[in-house]
């Protein structure tokens, strides 16, 4: 009974937590919803993402019941969250207060009743962290299966793991005896990105995670204004370059020239179209040394600003008839689509601007607090810190780096790795406090 407790409580929790999805009439969605559940019905790779949390939305919905898909999704972060917990710290009230604070002062349960990857990140880094610590080597295989599939859920998990991994091997090459530690990190990432790049292979042909990476990157550019500028200096070298028809028009906002109508990227054809004249542009960014410092230099100054950035409530806007979430719903869940048509977040009555305001304040103090003790401990207790808790922080780290360099700043990037913070910040507190009550004892 002792080992099935977890489950049990995973259960109930996520039956409450489905309120959201409840009260709203069907679970939230964002505009990349129609995107994942298009790729997961088809088993077709989408152009710019991976297909894997498209699967596990056609795995865990049946094909028929996406309310089920929200309901894993809360079995998932709760369960390992409640097993993380419990493998530090041996005490009810941490654990009532890591599950009490995950609830209410988290957006776990925001980003679980969305259709979205986003919630992966909190289960993902659990599992992580479970297999380092539990000696049971079915369950370190259990928790690494699990682990390779949620990072493979979102780019923006792997690749600051990838990065992480190359500094763990350093670590590992020189000092073997947190080998334990080492192995997890490693094998995660080189599974993960072999299974990406095995996808693509096989479903287009590319030999690549990400066919369309460069269009992002080339948003991030315009962010910067590095595109424009080298986009100039190319047509006044060779005027026949396609896109010179549209320098003109390029916009100031890497969104806008993603994701607006009438941007350059679908004026001159869609995703597929020129796609070695984006390259180009973005090649002559990181052949020059300027250009270089110009995108360093900003990417370096919105570190702090992507720390900072958090807002609630954003995705929700409505998606009615003739958007990406519609379409999928309509094809794939369509005993549903009365339900989504008429769905609060589709008629503007699931959240008012004060709500917004209030959760995003909620969520801002939370992570300052969380910030403010990490920056303690670090100061003041840095060897008490557990080594896997170390990794961890610096895998954030370079999240926020990869964020602030590569990609077009987004709050949901900094407050979906609010929650694994969180759990850190009680267990370790946990911990230090046990260790500070056995040394008074010894006195």
């Amino acid at each position: 009974m002792k080992h099935l407790t977890p489950i049990y409580t995973s259960i109930v929790l996520s039956l409450l937590c489905l309120f959201p999805s409840l009260f709203n009439g069907f679970p939230l969605v964002f505009s990349d919803t129609g995107t994942y559940i298009f790729s997961g019905f088809n088993l077709s790779v989408p152009a710019d993402r991976p297909i894997n949390y498209g699967i596990f939305i056609f795995i865990t919905s049946l094909g028929h019941f996406p309310f089920l898909t929200v309901f894993v999704q809360l079995f998932i972060s709760f369960y390992c969250s409640i097993k993380l917990i419990k493998l530090y710290v041996e005490s009810r009230l941490v654990l009532l207060i890591g599950l009490t604070t995950l609830i209410f002062l988290s957006p776990q349960v925001y980003f679980c009743n969305l259709l979205l990857s986003d919630f992966a990140a909190l289960p993902l880094l659990c599992s992580l962290l479970i297999i380092c610590k539990t000696e049971s080597k079915i369950l370190q295989l259990g928790y690494g299966l699990l682990a390779v599939f949620l990072a493979s859920f979102h780019l923006g998990f792997l690749m600051p793991m990838l990065v992480l991994s190359c500094i763990v091997l350093v670590l590992y090459l020189f000092n073997k005896s947190n080998a334990k530690i080492y192995k997890p990190i490693l094998l995660v990432a080189l599974c993960t990105f072999l299974l990406l790049l095995t996808e693509n292979v096989l479903d287009r042909s590319k030999f690549t995670t990400n066919e369309k990476g460069y269009l992002f990157l080339s948003a991030k550019l315009i962010d910067i204004g590095l595109f424009q500028k080298n986009l100039n200096e190319q047509c006044k070298q060779d005027p026949s370059f396609k896109l010179c028809q549209y320098k003109e028009s390029i916009p100031t906002s890497g969104l806008d020239f993603m994701w607006s109508d009438q941007s350059p990227l679908y004026l001159a054809g869609g995703w597929d179209s020129l796609e070695t004249e984006y390259r180009k542009i973005n090649y002559m960014t990181f052949s020059n040394v300027e250009s270089v410092k110009t995108f360093t230099t900003f990417g370096l100054i919105q570190i702090p600003a992507q720390l900072l950035n958090v807002s609630f409530g954003e995705e929700l806007v409505a998606y009615k008839v003739n958007s990406a979430p519609y379409y999928s719903v309509r094809d794939y869940f369509p005993s549903y689509l009365n339900d989504y048509l008429n769905a609060k977040q589709q008629n503007g009555g699931l959240l008012n601007e004060k709500i917004k305001n209030f959760m995003s304040d909620v969520y801002y103090y939370t992570l300052m607090l969380i910030y403010g003790c990490l920056i303690a401990f670090t100061l003041f207790k840095f060897r008490v810190i557990q080594i896997e808790f170390k990794l961890l922080l610096l895998y954030f780290i370079l999240s926020i780096c990869f964020i602030a360099l590569f990609t077009i700043p987004d709050s949901r990037y900094v407050i979906r790795l609010e929650p694994i913070l969180l759990i850190i910040l009680i267990v370790q507190g946990a911990l230090f406090l046990n260790q500070y009550k056995l040394k008074r004892q010894g006195l």
